[in-house]
């Protein structure tokens, strides 16, 4: 057997429901202790039930071997990404893991009693979903577990386990972390019951930004798309952050230990997590608007951390460079107003911050009170809002019933591929300065294909939205696709502005042209027709300070239906009251819409600075 100056916990997946606790517990002991060599002695260990929190058919079992583990598991402490499958009696095949990948319910609820809520605990980078909330003291405590199942015995709580070892190959970036969390929480909320149950998260370091990013895009998710994703946000109550690095975190040392391979996969996401990364910036926008009414508690750290250093002597990377701050203060808070977020500084440095001892410890102590605040007063608000919901929402029924098209979606998905930096010498152009800040003014962006058109349409658009997010600004994006030319019709295209304008713009309220066109159409179960969206456009734009449009591929919008030509006609009647930004290849006949409008010629986007020429000044479309 091999030894260990600490206890190691494995996860036992595919356990039999329907016996007792104490059968279940026997067979797994004497499972394990029918897989020992022969010179090996019986090992110390304890084993601790609970459900499986995505099967309702298995259960599952941490298994805490105290004086060193068995031999047939040694294989998963060499390699911690590997499982090992083993039978248990004559029909049960179970699986130990020390990965803990997906979610695992650390303890079973009180019977008897509903469940109040769901906690689910989201790991740092480079950390482990059960170790790293794991005190040090003498008892080793996780009081996820071990504190959290005697002081909140009718939550159901959980730790989310991903691949986040620094040296692994993975390729993920935060946008395939995002994905792969939203893929396995629909599998633990997936009943109608269990998708409005209030919802509290927790979050150390990099798990914030997950959450933060798969938060956001919840928002902009229909019931249709997918009902678990499209009501995270309505379930969320509360979050308690440690040490989340929302703008950003040094990873200098990390690059060192990785500079041995400059390909190294794992580079493209340190890019992304770095001080000051504008894909961090930009998201934090986002996600402070849409949190404004969560309960926020954000600890950060006080004592340093010592950097990454080559140790020659062990042949290995270790904690034992100078001190730093991993995450500082200004990148650990959202900055919010003190009635909407609650700072706490942690006398502890960026590791130690979520490990706790005991109960009696202070950072435990807050963290617990803000909890069992979220337990006493999410119910009743988390079921208020799924009760207005559940009442149907006339501006998202009617801005359905315009247009099948959806550019948000689109939108959301083409900026998601950006790199950190991509467009913003457009930005800060002052050639986009005049068009952003001008009335009745036309951007036209000309270049080859593969020239990054798409995306910087996508930044642009993102772009405005930040700016112009609490001000009576129209804004409504259309992205030609050649493949979508099916759908892309005359009518699905006019309405989509028109549906943009009433779902992104919720300031101002349905019009009453809008509204009696759509009771005229719903009586008899009919659509608008091409003239009737096209003359509630001309009135809708006009209740606005201002409207941007932008249209990426212009040249892709089907020409032999008509539909580029109606396109035209209708941003031709609107060009005294929107700015109209459109990129396109070089076209003859989209050239000759443009007459007076020098282009602005976009030669090849580079991702790291945008290399491109500029020919011109703005005009106004003829």
């Amino acid at each position: 057997m091999g030894t260990s100056n600490k206890s190691i916990v494995f996860r036992v997946t595919g356990l039999p429901v329907g016996e007792t606790d104490d059968d279940v517990k026997s067979a797994l002991s004497k499972t394990i202790t029918g897989l020992l060599s022969k010179d090996e002695m019986q090992p110390e260990m304890t084993i601790a039930l609970a459900p499986s929190c995505d099967d309702d058919k298995t259960s599952i079992a941490l298994v805490e071997f105290g004086s060193g583990i068995p031999h047939f598991l040694s294989p998963l402490v060499g390699d911690p990404l590997k499982d090992r499958q083993c039978q248990m009696g004559s029909d049960t095949d179970i699986t130990f893991d020390r990965h803990f990948f997906g979610f695992t319910q650390l303890y079973a609820t009180e019977p008897g009693h509903p469940v109040t809520a769901d906690i689910i605990a989201i790991t740092e980078l480079d950390g482990h979903a059960y170790g790293s909330w794991r005190g040090k003291g003498i008892l080793r405590r996780m009081w996820l577990r071990d504190f959290l199942s005697k002081d909140m015995p009718h939550c159901r709580t959980m730790i989310y386990g991903y691949n986040s070892k620094l040296k692994s190959l993975e390729i993920s970036k935060i946008m395939d972390y995002g994905r792969e969390f939203m893929e396995e929480i629909k599998k633990v909320r997936y009943t109608k019951e269990l998708r409005e149950r209030p919802l509290f998260f927790i979050a150390h370091g990099f798990g914030g930004i997950i959450l933060a990013h798969c938060l956001v895009k919840a928002v902009q998710m229909n019931k249709d798309d997918d009902p678990t994703i499209a009501a995270l946000h309505k379930a969320t109550y509360g979050i308690l952050f440690f040490g989340t690095p929302h703008k950003g975190l040094m990873v200098d040392d990390i690059k060192s230990m990785l500079a041995a391979d400059a390909d190294h996969p794992r580079n493209a996401l340190l890019e992304q997590i770095n001080l000051k990364s504008d894909l961090l910036i930009d998201q934090l926008a986002d996600f402070k608007n849409l949190i404004r009414d969560r309960k926020i508690v954000s600890f950060y750290e006080t004592e340093q951390t010592r950097r990454l250093k080559w140790d020659p002597k062990d042949q290995s990377w270790s904690r034992g460079g100078d001190y730093i701050t991993a995450v500082d203060t200004d990148s650990a808070i959202l900055q919010l107003p003190d009635l909407m977020e609650i700072k706490i500084p942690l006398h502890a440095n960026h590791s130690q911050m979520v490990k706790f001892d005991s109960r009696g410890s202070q950072a435990y102590k807050s963290a617990l009170q803000y909890l069992r605040q979220y337990e006493r007063d999410a119910p009743k608000i988390v079921s208020d809002r799924f009760l207005s919901q559940a009442v149907p929402n006339l501006r998202h029924t009617i801005a359905d019933w315009l247009s099948p098209l959806n550019f948000i979606q689109k939108q959301s998905d083409v900026l998601d591929r950006r790199h950190p930096g991509t467009g913003q010498w457009l930005l800060d152009s002052d050639m986009f300065r005049d068009w952003l800040s001008g009335a009745e003014q036309t951007l036209w962006c000309r270049g080859i294909p593969g020239a990054g058109k798409t995306v910087l349409v996508s930044i642009v658009v993102d772009h405005l939205r930040q700016k112009f997010q609490e001000e009576k600004i129209g804004i409504a994006c259309i992205y030609c696709d050649y493949k979508d030319r099916i759908e892309q019709t005359p009518v699905n295209v006019i309405g989509s502005l028109l549906k943009q304008l009433i779902q992104v713009q919720k300031q101002l309220p349905i019009s009453e042209e809008l509204n009696t066109l759509y009771k005229r159409h719903e009586r008899v179960k009919t659509r608008p027709t091409l003239d009737e969206c096209s003359k509630v456009l001309r009135s809708e734009v006009r209740r606005y300070t201002k409207v941007f449009v932008v249209i990426d591929a212009l040249d892709e919008c089907p020409e032999d239906d008509g539909t580029r030509a109606r396109l035209l006609k209708e941003l031709g009647a609107l060009k005294d009251t929107i700015n109209l930004m459109v990129t396109s290849r070089p076209h003859i006949n989209i050239e000759n819409e443009f007459v007076g409008v020098k282009p602005l010629e976009v030669l090849a986007i580079n991702e790291d600075d945008g290399d491109i020429s500029v020919g011109g000044s703005l005009a106004h479309l003829d």
